[in-house]
């Protein structure tokens, strides 16, 4: 079964865009025993409320139309795609300036301090930089201008990995943190950028709004469907975050996103190349009428093997592990990491099934599934936490809900592959 994946196309692009993973997952990898010991528990928690914030907007910067970049055979409607999304992505920044600007105060009240409050002011320039990065990085997968992609990662990663460094040294706090993210997502635009002006620049004549507004159209699923599903799915993990804070404190909450950050690096740096290159390589065989089972079936098998070994460990000796590596205040991290890994795990294996209801349209499932997952998730911290359990008891119903829920997305997808076959 891996002597074709060897031998193939779709292995060349992975290892291309892998290597920049590796090396864009090495440098914060380094970085965060630093940052750990440089900034408190709760100031990580500032950052990873904020960044709860920014990443609500910034998933539709783009209406999602950026997904359907891919998927027409012209480069002219592609074009016209990627002008579209850069649009939206306009509009966008500007609704997140006017919704944090009315709802500012409230959430101060809410958080009882303003410290959250004086950064929000900045969501804007995060939702401009993604939905700028994302449409050109679409646009980069579409050429197989891998190596600019690889680049890129590097640059996001070694710039806010470094600044946050830097920042904590000169003892900037959340600033500092605010500052060094934004700096990498601004910063890992222009590696996508310069492929696109130097080769396909000419095509910008090709841009004109009724063909804009006829792919709008002919691709609506991706905002009306696709897009509520993503805004859905980002709500939900942003109010987890904010009822970890509410419940349990900005320290906990420090914590989570620290754990929650380390364990999703194996689907970044290996799972988010699969899934990029999975997204292109499937479309394909369905444009051909191939049938995709057998490739389905190979990129679940090799992530569970290559997730097996990194999990497993983190499972049995994650406290030791946490302490070790962030330093001995972290040590509840690493509680948290052997409770929460079995999900993150599955969600690693499944994180490129995704993109098939994408391209068997079929996203109004996919977006119900999400939804029950959400409501799960969300609902698992309200119950612990009005309840009165403790946090690592919310944690274990949580992850035995996702594990549920994620199983049957996983067979879910599979069917849709298996009933293209059946109907041709």
């Amino acid at each position: 079964m891996f002597q074709t994946l060897r031998k193939s196309e779709f292995t060349k692009q992975v290892a291309t865009l892998l290597t920049g993973s590796a090396l864009a997952q090495m440098l914060p990898f380094f970085a965060e025993p630093f940052i750990t010991r440089l900034y408190a528990a709760s100031e990580l928690g500032i950052i990873t409320l904020f960044t709860s914030v920014a990443v609500m907007f910034s998933i539709v910067a783009t209406g999602r139309y950026e997904f359907a970049i891919m998927l027409p055979k012209s480069r002219r409607s592609s074009i016209n795609l990627l002008a579209l999304s850069l649009l939206i992505t306009v509009f966008v920044a500007v609704v997140s300036f006017f919704t944090t600007w009315l709802l500012n105060d409230w959430v101060c009240q809410i958080k009882g301090s303003d410290e959250l409050g004086k950064f929000l002011w900045y969501v804007p320039v995060s939702v401009l930089s993604v939905g700028a990065f994302n449409s050109f990085n679409q646009w980069a997968n579409r050429n197989a201008y891998h190596k600019w992609m690889s680049v890129s990662k590097v640059t996001q990663s070694g710039t806010t990995s470094g600044l946050n460094v830097l920042f904590g040294m000169m003892k900037m706090g959340n600033m500092g943190l605010i500052i060094a993210y934004l700096s990498g997502q601004i910063l890992s635009i222009f590696p996508v950028l310069f492929p696109f002006l130097m080769k396909d620049r000419a095509l910008l004549k090709e841009v004109n709004q009724p063909e804009m507004i006829s792919l709008a159209k002919q691709h609506k699923k991706f905002p009306t469907t696709n897009s509520l599903h993503a805004f859905s799915d980002m709500f939900f993990l942003s109010l987890l975050v904010f009822l970890i804070s509410y419940y349990f404190g900005d320290d906990v909450t420090g914590y989570y996103g620290r754990t929650y950050k380390i364990l999703l690096a194996p689907s970044i740096l290996i799972g988010g190349v699969v899934g990029q290159v999975f997204f292109r390589k499937i479309s394909i065989m369905k444009a051909n009428g191939e049938d995709t089972r057998g490739f389905v079936k190979k990129i679940v098998a090799l992530l569970f093997i290559i997730g097996l070994p990194i999990f497993s460990l983190i499972m049995l000796f994650g406290s030791e592990i946490f302490s070790l590596y962030l330093g001995e205040n972290f040590k509840t991290a690493g509680s948290f990491a052997m409770i929460l890994a079995p999900w993150i795990w599955l969600k690693f294996i499944t994180g490129p099934l995704v993109m098939i209801p994408v391209v068997y349209n079929r996203m109004n499932t996919s977006f119900l599934l999400a939804s029950i997952t959400n409501i799960l998730l969300v609902g698992t911290i309200y119950l612990g936490g009005s309840w009165g359990w403790n946090v690592i008891d919310t944690f274990k119903l949580l992850t035995i809900l996702q594990i549920l829920i994620l199983s049957i997305y996983g067979f879910w997808t599979y069917t849709l592959v298996k009933q293209d076959i059946k109907t041709k």
